[in-house]
């Protein structure tokens, strides 16, 4: 299952993100996300660091073929993601094809 935000960079709500969630391995739960703007191996670098970085993300696995990410967290607890904003831009400035390239 999928949850699709609003708008681009938009973070569904925590509500959104358990009804889409479902149970994972060692006691954990997942929930995919819809990233469509991922474009190049920077993009997938920073999303899976800026959200493995927040507190509760046990693990974040981003996949640039399939435009999404899967985030886990311990099961019983909140959604980590609720209230937060999407990463920013791509960090790979090495690829200047990535549209999200600041320098481009």
């Amino acid at each position: 299952m999928s949850a699709a935000a609003d708008g681009p960079g938009t973070i569904p709500s925590r509500e959104e993100l358990l009804l889409a969630s479902r149970p994972a391995a060692d006691a954990l739960r997942e929930v995919r996300l819809s990233v469509p703007s991922i474009h190049c191996g920077g993009c997938l670098a920073t999303i899976e660091r800026t959200l493995g970085h927040l507190d509760g993300v046990a693990e974040a696995r981003a996949n640039l073929t399939t435009r999404s990410v899967v985030v886990r967290w311990p099961d019983g607890a909140a959604p980590p993601l609720a209230g937060t904003s999407a990463p920013g831009r791509c960090q790979d400035r090495s690829r200047r094809r990535c549209p999200r390239y600041p320098g481009r």
